[in-house]
């Protein structure tokens, strides 16, 4: 048996339906929570891509080292 999982739309208007937000909070609420997880992403896959190069291409001689490049979902602020 297969759960029902709304849609992003569904649960937007459900929101603003039952005056639990207006629309664009939860807009706002909603590019905050994926801005969030690519940040997450972003981190996770600098990190390992760092730990395989590292355990790969290190002191190989004509190898320069890698610079990590910035993370455009990290937010000034945090």
């Amino acid at each position: 048996m297969s759960e029902y999982t709304p849609t992003t739309e569904e649960v937007r208007s459900a929101a603003a339906t039952l005056n639990m937000c207006r629309y664009s909070e939860f807009d706002r609420w909603l590019a905050e929570v994926e801005r969030a997880s690519a940040e997450k992403a972003w981190d996770e896959a600098c990190r390992d891509t760092e730990q395989y190069y590292k355990r790969t291409v290190v002191g190989i001689p004509g190898v320069d080292p890698i610079k990590a490049p910035m993370n455009p979902y990290r937010r000034e602020d945090a």
